[in-house]
């Protein structure tokens, strides 16, 4: 009903606060009022706004993920958001979806056509490390996409979502920079059931990539 009045007396939803840039648009995704966020939305009549970056480059769909809004991700999707915007840091809604085990956000992020297939800058943990490649550690995070996240942080719930996107089979054995699919971080990593739905819809050889196969991983 505030927000309602507000607008009613020409309240702009575009202004950032001085914190961290957010909209009144990002506070409503970020806090799960999904009434309030729909409201603001169909009022501003700047169809941009849905996708306005705070001051670390986060959309209001990045913060309603984070937070496992369902709601609020539903209707900034409905509102066109943009499914494949980048923060900062490059890290995309899927990234924070899959990441943080939002399985209904990743659920919605495939019906919506996110791509599966955008590099997102992960590093492993520091116990972890692929002993053929002599790679420096800040070079160990870049070309990983959401099948590589998911097959290595465990998440099957979120593995499964994103294997029913329709590029999943063209990505299965995409190599990241150290040259290893999606099957080499399950191994490594210790996620046998990850690793077993995997291979279920495996149809390569199992010495793609890294010539630390999958073996050597386990």
């Amino acid at each position: 009903m505030c927000v309602n009045n507000l607008c009613r007396q020409h309240a702009t939803v575009c202004v950032k606060d001085n914190t961290m840039g957010h909209t009144p648009i990002h506070k409503a995704a970020l806090h799960g009022h999904d009434k309030d966020l729909r409201f603001l939305l169909n009022f501003s009549g700047n169809l941009s706004i849905v996708d306005a970056k705070d001051h670390h480059g986060r959309t209001a769909l990045m913060l309603a993920v984070e937070q496992g809004n369902e709601k609020c991700v539903t209707v900034l999707l409905e509102a066109n958001a943009s499914v494949d915007d980048v923060d900062e840091n490059c890290l995309n809604a899927m990234f924070r979806a899959v990441a943080l085990n939002r399985k209904g956000c990743v659920n919605l992020l495939v019906h919506a056509g996110a791509s599966i297939d955008h590099p997102v800058k992960w590093q492993t943990p520091k116990r972890h490390k692929i002993e053929e490649r002599k790679t420096k550690r800040e070079d160990l995070s870049g070309g990983k996409t959401a099948l590589h996240l998911a097959a290595a942080s465990g998440h099957l719930e979120c593995l499964l979502e994103v294997l029913n996107h329709r590029d999943a089979q063209n990505i299965l054995d995409k190599l990241d920079n150290q040259g290893c699919t999606p099957l080499h971080w399950s191994c490594y990593n210790g996620n046998p059931v990850c690793l077993q739905l995997l291979l279920k819809n495996w149809t390569h050889g199992l010495n793609v990539g890294n010539p630390f196969s999958p073996v050597h991983c386990a």
